[in-house]
């Protein structure tokens, strides 16, 4: 699958036939599965250069669909990084390229990229909610599981920033029961579900759910998944008293989150490690990691 180690030889060998071939389409999905497979484990970079040189095909072949679902796929990188203004300017051509295309899938993928855009701000969660369930209507009509799963995932997303638990639990479980095993953003749902029983004061049920989380990023090996996972439940044993083990998962989160240019989840890594090592009297270490805090905040917003 694009999740194993052989997707990167495949993915290379394809793009080497397709030009020997002189078959550009090829070369296209080749590059974009490689891309897929650095952008799986959160390694930005390298995704965003496959994906830019695929577009570049796509553009020279006229392709509407093709240029649409790369310049959602560059858009979700700065959207996961925390860049959303960098985002909307690549989802609006991508939401116009698709409605020229026909392509039902790609036009569910661009609503639902506008509408995580737009469920970044309070201001705007109505405009995220209408585009979200336009993508949920399309996904169920063509019914792509995935497009469904996140939409469904979004929309919960939305509804709990709103506090309509009841809402984001039956989206959120959606979610869930339409991401395949092996989706990279299953964990991400896990955690939200998570984060639902922690507002509810069931801690010890949302830490199950923030592990789940923890174990499939780790198989994956997505470091932005892990990042937030690792947040989650160091947050937990920080509540808990347990400074230590605390400090181990923001650590990672730490450590993960900068590997992936991650903004909101190292400024988050940073504001744990500040509490905890104030929880040990360790006020010097504090400061920093609140510092830091602080400048990276300055930066994102």
């Amino acid at each position: 699958t694009i999740n194993t180690p052989e997707a990167i030889t495949f993915g290379n060998q394809a793009v080497a036939l397709a030009e020997r071939l002189n078959y550009p389409k090829g070369k296209a999905l080749g590059l974009k599965n490689l891309g897929l497979y650095n952008y799986y484990k959160s390694d930005f970079v390298p995704a965003g250069e496959y994906w830019r040189q695929a577009l570049k095909v796509y553009e020279e072949l006229n392709d509407d669909a093709g240029r649409s679902n790369m310049l959602n796929n560059l858009c979700s990188i700065n959207s996961a990084i925390g860049n959303t203004a960098k985002a909307m300017e690549y989802y609006l051509p991508a939401l116009e390229l698709a409605q020229k295309s026909t392509d039902t899938l790609r036009l569910a993928t661009a609503l639902n990229n506008v509408g995580s855009v737009y469920m970044t701000k309070p201001s705007t969660y109505e405009q995220a909610l209408d585009y979200l369930n336009k993508a949920l209507i399309l996904g169920t009509k063509i019914n792509d599981k995935a497009s469904i799963g996140l939409s469904s995932l979004n929309l919960g997303e939305v509804y709990f920033s709103l506090k309509n638990d009841s809402a984001a639990f039956v989206n959120l479980t959606k979610a869930t029961e339409n991401f395949e095993p092996t989706d990279e953003l299953l964990p991400y749902a896990l955690n939200s579900i998570g984060k639902l029983y922690s507002r509810k004061g069931q801690k010890e049920l949302a830490l199950t759910y923030h592990q789940e989380a923890l174990k499939k990023a780790g198989n994956a090996g997505s470091k932005i998944n892990i990042a937030q996972s690792s947040i989650y439940i160091g947050n937990y044993f920080e509540d808990n008293g347990l400074h230590e083990k605390a400090l181990r998962y923001y650590d990672t989160a730490r450590i993960l989150a900068a590997e992936a240019k991650a903004g909101l989840e190292l400024k988050q890594a940073y504001q744990g490690l500040s509490k905890s090592y104030f929880s040990k009297k360790d006020y010097l270490t504090a400061y920093k990691f609140r510092d830091l805090s602080a400048v990276l905040a300055d930066s994102l917003f």
